[in-house]
């Protein structure tokens, strides 16, 4: 069930089309200075703006045009620079100035005209360079300071922006994307003339540039508005600025609805944009190795396949994999609805779960459910990468993400470029898949330089990324050796050769080896397995951290504020283990057991979402009939919440809206009126989703607003920079700093905490973050700080112990110890996956 559906009736209904369109309205193009002056002076409190351009790429492209709207009735178009005529750069400056000195801009989409006014001169000044004597190094130097300038010539973060297309979408955050063109049609019953229609009349053949496709037919390539005359433009491009005012009009009710929630929605548009216009480098050499590894990979599977089929057949191909099946008598036990024998991954690995450890099928099966995921790494997480890397002409192996702040239901952030436009890549960061954890060993610098100098030097020679390959050796052989002899283990065949990675992060060195030296106390952290991890591909510039801050527990303590929960408001408000607070809540403190922690903290995130019975039961491998009855305990434990939890369900199904802690609306009344069970039960979860998730939007919204005005709007931009955002973590690069002591770093890292921290008057606590530091963006490790001093305390690490000692060496233990249980507050992705007034930097209460 997604955004728009047969069954979903929109909150809005559709407009008349209006029969005075476009009689009723005045369209003109101005061919003077003079004349624009004379329009400009005009005084008006509301404009809209809309600009033409020769494409799509800020970068690479020109301001053909503008158009405006001051009254809702007469709109004007500016020719800039047409083939045959424009008005040049002075008609920019003259807009410009009007639209600082207006109180409200109007714009539909503005990341786009504002980006596009704010790279003006870009093409010039990179020329220049590429031009230029200098060595090609000295180039690259140039292009990236070029890149890093927030703008050229027009600082659009002076003008009072307010986007219609985010209002349009506050009306009915089901109705994803709304444009221009279809906006005006349901809410104005009116419907210009669109881009292609405009572009493939005009006289000069220019316009539109044709190739063959795939079948050899004559296709459009490309259109460009450069070509057409002033006389053949103005019409189309003065109705984009009329529409814009009008809709502006049309839906600022829904803005005034939305309370603070609207205001973040179109007050973080800048800071957004400005952030997707940061550059993250990307270690393009190590993805080309990945590719090599996957192909081989993807090869050795295919061939394995072939030889137990004894043919070759196409392992993508569900028939052809369905006829060897049956060639080897081999049956998922999963059949389609048209009867035939399923083949998808999902069949395959329930057959695996049937299958004994040594049936001889096994690893045919095994190899066929591989062959797809290999396939998928390669394509999307490597290939499509290094496609997009090395595809950036402008700027050598860095890439930058895009964001849709107008596709999810929520408010949330969607990722993902648009392939028309290159400014951004067309890569979603939100899909580059998490490494897998694993134990690292960490101990500080000074004790590593002591004891084992040579990985020290090897980091110190080893650049700005402070990782070092080196020979394997461990200093306390007496230890090896009694836990050999305690687990009865030949000390002969312990892992003593070999290589030993190790890296250094903000004073520590981390390694995938234990350190064993006698005396000296070692941490357990969780560190990334590095091997064909893509994540470790994405770089901080050379002389910065990559730093992670997210949201800890965040859909938790979202309820949990708004509830009142007593088992979770105290336990946030004492820093607390908030699942073990709820097991304690439910089987009370006496029988508490880290098994009961596991099912609670499963069920803190599961049953907010909607899990039932069902899901707990193949969750926690147990009985239907033990799962209600855990589902009932549950409930029972924290009457509270589920009772904040039944008035939600209850306010949607009387009002057909739901409204976020900020005022976000969800429309949810046309699901409630299908008196459908399925439709039903979706709004009922929409109700309770929508204030947890839609809340957390405009969270993150408070931040960028705030890390916008704190840094990017005080030139702190060689000390800090943003470099991408995923759910609810922000990610960074912070300068290293070492010849001061990493002051500046720590200052930067407490400012930006200070901010994340959000809280309002009314809230008993504000919320947390979690830190991670390191030198790739999948070679981070968590980061222990004093919650009052917001000051860094060390690597959040376990003690090592025997345990993890013979797992990293390989010796077999008599008695494995009991798992360890971090305090981390993370969200459980898992199930989270299954879910589908100006500003003056205060966080604005309601």
């Amino acid at each position: 069930m997604g955004h728009v559906t047969q069954e979903y009736k929109r909150w809005v209904p559709k407009a008349p089309v209006d029969p005075n369109f476009p009689k009723a309205y005045t369209l003109k193009c101005i061919r003077s200075i003079d004349e624009l002056k004379e329009v400009l002076a005009f005084n008006t409190k509301a404009l809209a703006f809309d600009t033409e351009t020769t494409g799509l790429n800020a970068e690479e492209i020109d301001i053909v045009g503008y158009s405006f709207c001051m009254d809702g009735k007469t709109a004007y178009y500016v020719p800039v620079w047409h083939f045959n005529f424009g008005l040049g750069e002075e008609a920019l400056d003259l807009i410009y100035d009007k639209m600082c000195n207006t109180d409200t801009v109007m714009m539909f989409n503005m990341r786009y005209d504002t980006r596009v006014m704010e790279y003006h001169g870009f093409t010039t000044l990179f020329k220049e360079i590429i031009e230029s004597d200098k060595s090609e190094e000295e180039k690259e130097k140039d292009k990236l300071k070029l890149a890093k300038r927030p703008f050229i010539k027009y600082d659009m973060s002076k003008v009072h922006t307010w986007d219609v297309q985010a209002v349009v979408y506050l009306a009915d955050t089901n109705i994803k994307f709304p444009s221009l063109k279809a906006s005006e049609e349901w809410y104005l019953g009116w419907r210009g003339a669109s881009f292609e229609q405009t572009v493939s009349k005009a006289e000069n053949p220019n316009a539109v540039t044709m190739k063959k496709d795939k079948e050899g037919n004559m296709v459009i390539k490309d259109m460009n508005f450069f070509y057409l005359t002033p006389d053949e433009a103005y019409e189309y491009a003065a109705i984009d600025a009329l529409g814009t005012y009008l809709l502006g009009f049309k839906v600022k009710p829904f803005f005034d609805e939305a309370r603070a929630s609207g205001i973040l929605d179109t007050m973080s548009l800048m800071p957004l944009t400005r952030f997707e216009n940061e550059l993250t480098l990307m270690d393009v050499d190590k993805l080309k190795k990945y590719s090599d590894i996957y192909a081989r990979k993807i090869a050795d599977v295919q061939n394995r396949c072939w030889t137990t089929a004894g043919r070759q057949f196409n392992l993508g191909s569900s028939k052809e994999t369905n006829e060897v099946l049956k060639s080897l008598n081999i049956s998922t036990g999963v059949y389609t609805k048209r009867g035939s024998m399923s083949t998808s991954k999902d069949a395959i690995q329930q057959c695996l779960k049937q299958l004994p450890d040594n049936d001889p099928n096994r690893q045919f099966l095994e190899d066929l459910t591989n062959y797809g995921t290999y396939l998928k790494q390669k394509s999307s997480y490597v290939d499509n990468i290094i496609e997009a890397a090395e595809s950036n002409k402008f700027h050598k192996n860095r890439l930058r993400f895009g964001y849709k702040t107008t596709e999810v239901p929520s408010g949330r952030l969607a990722a993902g470029g648009d392939k028309k436009n290159a400014f951004v890549s067309p890569l979603n960061i939100q899909n580059i898949p998490k490494p897998h954890v694993t134990n690292h060993y960490v101990i500080p610098e000074d004790i590593c330089k002591k004891y084992y100098p040579e990985i020290i030097d090897a980091i110190d020679k080893s650049g700005t990324l402070e990782e070092a390959e080196t020979d394997l050796r461990y200093i306390d052989q007496d230890k090896i050796k009694e836990l050999c002899d305690k687990n009865g283990f030949d000390y002969s065949e312990v892992k003593q050769t070999g290589k030993r990675w190790s890296y250094r992060i903000f004073g520590y060195v981390v390694s995938e080896e234990p350190w064993l030296i006698p005396g000296v106390e070692e941490g357990v952290v969780e560190g990334f397995i590095q091997e064909l991890n893509s994540r470790s591909c994405f770089l901080p510039d050379p002389g910065y951290y990559f730093v992670t801050l997210d949201f800890n527990a965040e859909e938790i303590r979202i309820p949990a504020l708004w509830s009142k929960e007593p088992a979770w408001l105290n336990a946030f408000k004492n820093h607390k283990d908030v699942h073990r607070s709820t097991a304690e809540a439910i089987w009370g403190a006496e029988n508490y057991t880290k098994d009961k922690r596991k099912m609670a903290k499963g069920a803190n995130f599961g049953l907010l979402y909607g899990m039932t019975a069902h899901n707990f039961k193949d969750r926690f491998n147990i009985s239907y009939e033990e799962a209600q009855d855990f589902v009932d305990q549950f409930k029972g434990g924290l009457p509270t919440l589920f009772n904040w939890i039944k008035q939600c369900e209850l306010e949607g199904e009387k009002f057909g809206t739901v409204y976020t802690m900020f005022g976000r609306p969800r429309r949810v009344k046309s699901w409630f009126d299908t008196g459908e069970w399925s439709w039903v039960s979706f709004a009922k979860r929409t109700c309770v989703n929508t204030k947890i998730q839609g809340t957390g939007a405009d969270i993150l919204k408070i931040v960028f607003i705030r890390l916008f005005e704190q840094f990017y709007k005080t030139n702190l931009t060689e000390l800090v920079r943003f470099k991408f955002t995923i759910h609810d973590e922000i990610d960074y690069q912070i300068i290293k700093d070492k010849e001061h002591n990493c002051a500046s770093f720590k200052k930067i890292l407490k400012m930006i905490m200070q901010i994340m921290r959000v809280k309002q008057p009314n809230w008993e606590f504000p919320m947390e973050v979690g830190l991670s530091i390191g030198n790739r963006w999948g070679q981070t490790i968590d980061f222990d700080f004093d919650i009052d001093t917001l000051e860094v305390t060390g690597p959040k690490q376990d003690p090592i112990s025997d345990g993890d000692i013979c797992k990293a060496l390989g010796i077999k233990a008599k008695k494995e110890e009991p798992e360890r249980v971090t305090d981390s507050e993370r969200s459980d992705e898992a199930i989270s996956a299954t879910i589908g007034t100006g500003w003056n930097g205060e966080i604005i209460s309601y």
